[in-house]
């Protein structure tokens, strides 16, 4: 019997890291701030390097992302608040055009919320979906990594470890640290 590309262990372990990414995401504010940008840059680099192996998949439009702006904006303003002061950063969209190396600003809310709105919809169709349907999945989390979420994922991952190792976020200098619980965290470990 052929197995489906849509059962290989490549797209299985993408799944569980788009899940454990989505819980990270969906709990973040419950933590310390040190604590969340450490799980961030762990749990999406996980993710990306998942994508970078998902199976090669023919586009198909069988599946279509239905996930609404409302709850997008919920779930920005809540990563907006959370990561307060530390939500705007800076940088060069495209490192190599050199004729454009203006600073552009991003948020962590918005790559957080972008990562999310790519990845949550499939996995969430993804247990009564058929196989045509897993297969359009698959492709869209494939190009919306080649040509949108992996965007918010090099710049998130960059902007978190800025925070974490160079401005000491949440550390004991940090007067932010007093926002968010000092306990042992209760999110996955990645």
């Amino acid at each position: 019997m052929t197995k489906r590309i849509t059962e290989s262990a490549e797209v299985a372990l993408f799944r569980e890291a788009g899940d454990a990414f989505c819980r990270v995401v969906e709990t973040v504010s419950a933590q310390p701030v040190r604590e969340s940008c450490g799980a961030l840059i762990g749990i999406v680099h996980l993710l990306s390097y998942r994508a970078l192996c998902l199976p090669e998949i023919s586009p198909s439009d069988a599946f279509h992302w239905s996930y609404s702006h409302d709850a997008w904006r919920r779930q920005y303003d809540e990563l907006e608040t959370y990561f307060g002061r530390y939500d705007v950063y800076w940088q060069v969209f495209d490192p190599h055009d050199h004729a454009h190396v203006e600073a552009i600003n991003g948020t962590l809310a918005d790559d957080l919320s972008g990562i999310y709105e790519d990845i949550h919809p499939g996995l969430m169709a993804w247990a009564t979906a058929s196989a045509a349907v897993r297969r359009s999945i698959v492709w869209q989390w494939q190009y919306g990594y080649t040509c949108h979420w992996g965007h918010h994922a090099t710049s998130v991952m960059r902007a978190l470890h800025s925070l974490l190792f160079l401005h000491d976020a949440g550390g004991e200098d940090d007067d932010v640290k007093e926002l968010h619980p000092t306990e042992p965290s209760s999110a996955p470990r990645v």
